[in-house]
């Protein structure tokens, strides 16, 4: 009887944290958002044309989770939900030449979803970039943070909220990998993994080095991967859609100062954690398997023109 009680208990505290879930909507860690009456359409489209006339600010990225999930035919249904990336060169660069690992987070971007007839647009605040990458007295902060208000007010036409916790801890949930190979031999042996792996595929490439002297800056050599996996990221969303800001997967080459080559990207268990995602701990677990066997071949591999064929030794899924 007393074995009974326990797992009744159980059982009730997980029905009462789901219906708490769907009551409220997660506050991730460093994030800000707005909560607006309009309908989606009017909220996607007033943000698109602030950044259309805005010159500060380029579209990079428009990701419409739902209609990818529809379109690769995953067996996961997810409300509607979509991440936005843009960016500009001279308030991003800074950052990055302070700390490399800031590329993580850029280029900035935002996420739009509905939630109980409300639509809600979040994006990382200023304070969690200075706490996760040390960037206090970074420049151009300031106005990166205004320009977020701005574009976000306007489009939702309501007051910006802040979640109750604003910082992390310093390098908070990056792994980080010494590759063995220089910095082009790296970045050949991580496209060409990625390429061969039918589970993930690139969905977009930013060189933020070439971007950056595109507007007159220096910077080592610095590339960032976007990468998908549908069946997982649904998962992940159907969970909680604020997952969002941190999905597509990232994986971020870079050179430090030494000439070192370093690979790195977010543990997919600081990602559970910090979006609260409570029933995805298989598919997260997956995700941490071929991220490490991804990232340890692109460390090591000695020969990047191999053939296509070349079998390597890493989980697909």
């Amino acid at each position: 009887m007393k074995i009974y009680n326990y797992f009744l208990i159980l059982v009730l505290i997980a029905i009462g944290c789901e219906s708490d879930r769907e009551e409220t909507v997660v506050e991730p860690a460093g994030t800000i958002y707005s909560v607006s009456d309009k309908n989606m359409e009017e909220v996607h489209q007033a943000l698109m044309q602030f950044l259309k006339e805005n010159e500060g600010m380029k579209l990079m990225n428009d990701v419409n989770f739902q209609k990818i999930s529809e379109n690769e035919e995953v067996d996961i249904e997810i409300d509607r939900v979509r991440t936005i990336f843009f960016g500009n060169p001279k308030m991003g660069t800074p950052l990055i030449q302070q700390n490399p690992l800031v590329a993580l987070d850029l280029p900035q971007h935002l996420v739009l979803f509905e939630h109980r007839d409300k639509v809600y647009v979040m994006y990382n605040s200023v304070n969690y970039l200075q706490s996760r990458y040390r960037l206090q007295g970074a420049p151009g902060l300031n106005e990166i943070s205004v320009a977020l208000e701005n574009l976000v007010g306007t489009a939702t036409e309501s007051p910006l909220q802040e979640a109750g916790e604003q910082g992390v801890a310093q390098n908070e949930g990056i792994v980080t990998v010494a590759s063995e190979r220089d910095f082009e031999q790296t970045y050949m042996n991580l496209r060409r993994a990625l390429n061969q792996n039918e589970s993930w595929r690139i969905t977009s490439e930013i060189d933020h080095a070439q971007n950056a002297a595109g507007a007159g800056i220096q910077l080592r050599p610095i590339r960032l991967f976007m990468i998908s996996n549908p069946y997982l990221e649904s998962a992940m969303l159907k969970d909680n859609p604020t997952a969002a800001l941190d999905y597509p997967n990232k994986i971020l080459i870079w050179e430090d100062t030494e000439g070192a080559v370093r690979i790195s990207y977010n543990d997919p268990n600081y990602l559970q954690d910090r979006h609260q995602m409570i029933g995805t701990s298989i598919e997260l677990a997956e995700t941490s398997t071929a991220f490490k066997a991804i990232v340890d071949y692109a460390a090591t591999q000695m020969d990047y023109d191999a053939p296509e064929n070349t079998e390597m030794e890493f989980d697909d899924n």
